[in-house]
């Protein structure tokens, strides 16, 4: 723990982000429960066209992070956001003119080309919320950024339905797409962040997809972020087996245990060094598998659900905050989105890789194969070289 000192406050320019971030994760909410019935009923979609129009977004997402960072770096922050939000918004505004007109390839296209912009949005915000955040505040300041995500996507999901009504789909995304441009507009009251001195030279595309800072905590990263994808795509039909009817109230004590800690432990957190942050999360995670392997009762999924709440809380701020401490801030955007690559990889390829221990073995099986990997995450950190970040 270090030595206790004068703190500087997050500034009211870092609240107006947050406030941004927030309604922009309200309209992504929206479309939680309105596009998989836009694809069903509607288009006449399958299964699988609605998994697969869904999840497209990832594609266009993990090809621009590392591009954002890139530009945010160079062009400036603002920039970034305002034209990645508003990329954002026309996309989900042509939704339903590309379904009416060139149905779900066009939709998919559509989908993967908003990924673009949301990529690059999230990079650039994120970087700002780091360059607004003193070095001695950065996992607090990401921890209490990143909480408009849970926030968005808890509020969203009911005012969407309430605005579709049944069968209002093109109101829906309309109203979506205006209210997505809060970012843009948030970036009339910030600060220009931008580094002093940009990079002189363009890096390599391996560097910018696995920037060397953030190479070690995000595979600290995707090893730990295979569990919570273990935990959101199995627990529903897990639950099932296990005899628990109301799933519903796992996942919600999961966010809310997540959002709960955020905001307890914003004060101190950054009192601890990063790395053991980390690695306590990493265990709390370890230990929500764990339970779910080895607990095969409603008590225990509710048990591993506020488990895994807790760990997942400040673990990608902590990496994050180890990354930018190790990078100089003329790359700082790119170490970031290098950095969400990985989780990205997490969430798209871990969800196949663990499926299939899940289809060859069971669900247990699954979860048992996610606390090893979360274990070999935890050993990854604690042999990670700690770097103190300057305070300037």
């Amino acid at each position: 723990m270090s030595e206790t000192m004068p703190r500087q406050r997050l500034a009211a320019s870092f609240w107006v982000l947050v406030a941004g971030s927030v309604v922009y994760f309200i309209a992504q909410g929206m479309l939680f429960p309105v596009l998989p019935k836009y694809i069903k009923n509607e288009l006449g979609g399958s299964k699988f066209d609605i998994g697969f129009t869904v999840g497209s977004f990832a594609i266009g997402a993990m090809i621009a992070r590392p591009l954002g960072g890139m530009f945010a770096d160079r062009v400036g922050r603002r920039a970034v956001t305002a034209v990645g939000s508003l990329f954002w918004a026309a996309m989900v505004a042509l939704y339903p003119v590309a379904g009416t007109h060139g149905d779900i390839p066009a939709l998919i296209t559509v989908r993967i080309l908003g990924g673009l912009g949301g990529g690059m949005l999230f990079v650039a915000m994120a970087a700002i919320a780091t360059d607004l955040s003193p070095p001695d505040r950065r996992v607090q300041g990401f921890g209490l950024f990143s909480s408009s995500t849970l926030i968005g996507f808890a509020i969203g999901p009911p005012v969407g339905l309430a605005i579709l009504d049944g069968h209002h789909f093109a109101r829906t995304f309309t109203l979506c797409a205006v209210i997505a441009v809060a970012p843009a507009v948030s970036m009339l009251f910030m600060p220009d962040t931008r580094p002093v001195h940009a990079p002189t030279a363009r890096p390599a595309i391996w560097a910018s997809l696995f920037h060397p800072a953030a190479r070690r905590m995000g595979l600290s990263l995707l090893l730990g972020g295979l569990s919570y994808v273990t935990f959101v795509g199995f627990l529903p039909d897990y639950a099932d087996e296990v005899g628990l009817e109301r799933v519903g109230i796992a996942l919600t004590l999961n966010s809310v245990t997540n959002l709960v800690v955020r905001v307890f432990a914003a004060r101190f957190i950054d009192r601890f060094e990063r790395r053991l942050v980390a690695a306590v999360s990493l265990l709390f995670i370890v230990s929500a598998a764990l339970t779910l392997a080895l607990w095969a009762k409603p008590a225990g999924i509710f048990t591993a659900a506020a488990l895994n709440g807790v760990g997942n809380a400040y673990l990608f701020a902590s990496f994050l905050a180890m990354t930018v401490d190790r990078v100089d801030d003329s790359e700082r955007a790119l170490a970031i989105g290098s950095l969400t690559v990985y989780n990205d990889i997490a969430i798209s390829g871990g969800g196949a890789l663990l499926g299939y221990v899940a289809t060859t073995v069971n669900y247990r099986g699954a979860f048992v194969a996610a606390a090893c990997l979360a274990a070999c995450a935890f050993v990854n950190t604690i042999l990670t070289r700690r770097v103190v970040a300057p305070a300037r």
